[in-house]
């Protein structure tokens, strides 16, 4: 199946990108996501890359109209991403993924919540941010956390994971 060209550049980016990291995610994890979507373009993503005993793990979470979909590859190098893939070092050691129609989904928790001021000179002024996490459970009992690994890296990263979560909340 070939990734759509419209998905290539900066959508694609947008897309596969973990903000914390400032790393694109490798070129695997966009194919395991559209395989799994078949083709389906995502209404919201999230993606984080976590790098631990010499390895690096990747994962998105996509939403589509329809469906959740999770994706994960993983390789034993650190700080693998779509650069090293440029430099041919593209296979990944693991992939796995998943998806599941939106109607499976029974709940979504937060588990932590947070309200804290942007800053007192931001262009804002007095603008307040919140960032939560939370898990989204399915109807036999499986579900998926967020952020996908631990906490937000990022103010950008905890709003992507906000707009995943109202995207989620729209379609229940």
């Amino acid at each position: 199946m070939e990734i759509p060209e419209g998905w290539l550049g900066e959508l694609a980016q947008d897309r596969m990108a973990d903000r914390a990291a400032g790393a694109y995610a490798p070129v695997a994890l966009w194919a395991c996501m559209s395989s799994l979507t078949g083709g389906a373009e995502p209404v919201a993503t999230t993606v984080q890359c976590d790098t631990h005993d010499g390895s690096t793990e990747w994962r998105a979470l996509w939403l589509t109209e329809n469906a959740l979909a999770h994706g994960s590859v993983v390789k034993g190098k650190e700080g693998w991403t779509a650069y090293s893939d440029a430099a041919g070092d593209d296979e990944p050691d693991e992939t796995k993924g998943w998806v599941r129609s939106i109607k499976q989904v029974g709940r979504v928790e937060i588990s932590q919540a947070e309200c804290r001021r942007i800053s007192r000179v931001s262009e804002s002024g007095r603008a307040w941010t919140w960032s939560s996490s939370a898990r989204i459970v399915f109807s036999d009992g499986g579900s998926v956390s967020l952020p996908l690994f631990g906490n937000p890296g990022s103010d950008a990263q905890d709003a992507e994971i906000q707009t995943f979560l109202a995207g989620v909340s729209d379609r229940l």
